[in-house]
């Protein structure tokens, strides 16, 4: 994936009033009349209820637990995809949001500042938030209690770098698949199966099954795409969980 330096005013979210719900500072046209847009026109809340029209839930109906910091973080997080779309026509990577309680820690080497914008983990409190880098991404994960099920919600982009033309019909159409695989990439588990698109960022709740001490893979890939192949750090995230 090009990396390049971000241009602040190249989302465009609607009017200036939804433009601030998602902490940016309006803009008066699109990207070189191409940009990618999004209206959603609430502000972030304690209930995720602002973002309903672009979330899909899992069939098990299960939707993570939040709060008002998780959902300004969701907020920051989808305008980071949205600017790196029209800044770069390109593929950002998708974002996970642990539920509210669970804690995740990032290995050395991801806590380490990176060029690329998008945030990797929700960590309330951190000084400052860790971002993607050119790799599959690994987060140890802990408070899950004795289930051992993982609740988030992942922020799933549309495929952009084929043009924002291209990104902006797709983000009408597409369907997208989400699933589980253990550490060698064998599927374990599908999530969801032919979800429809709710455009350039669409919000996924799930609920995923972890092991002790055993990498467990939660992967993303449109349908009609090549997959996950080529782009695994932009499709993949892998969970460890303590067994706490």
């Amino acid at each position: 994936m090009k990396l390049a330096t971000l241009l602040a005013a190249a989302v465009v979210i609607g009017s200036a009033g939804q433009a601030m719900a998602f902490g940016i500072q309006p803009t008066c046209a699109s990207f070189f009349g191409r940009g990618i847009e999004l209206n959603i026109p609430h502000a972030p809340d304690a209930t995720g209820q602002w973002r309903a029209q672009i979330t899909n839930s899992q069939a098990s109906g299960a939707v993570a637990p939040t709060s008002t910091a998780r959902e300004e973080y969701i907020n920051n997080a989808i305008a980071s995809q949205l600017t790196f779309m029209n800044s770069n026509e390109d593929t950002p990577e998708m974002v996970f949001v642990q539920a509210e309680g669970v804690k995740v820690t990032v290995p050395a080497k991801e806590a380490l500042d990176n060029v690329t914008p998008i945030p990797l983990a929700y960590q309330p409190g951190a000084a400052k938030q860790t971002k993607h880098y050119e790799e599959v991404p690994r987060l140890n994960v802990t408070g899950l209690g004795s289930s051992g099920v993982l609740r988030g919600t992942l922020l799933l982009p549309v495929s952009a770098h084929n043009g924002l033309a291209n990104a902006n019909a797709w983000a009408k159409v597409d369907k997208y698949w989400v699933d589980t695989a253990d550490a060698q990439g064998r599927q374990t588990g599908k999530v969801v199966v032919d979800a429809p698109s709710r455009g350039p960022i669409t919000v996924q709740e799930v609920a995923i099954q972890l092991i002790p001490g055993q990498v467990v893979q939660l992967r993303y890939a449109r349908n009609g795409s090549a997959g996950i192949a080529g782009y695994a750090e932009g499709r993949v995230y892998e969970f460890v969980w303590d067994g706490k």
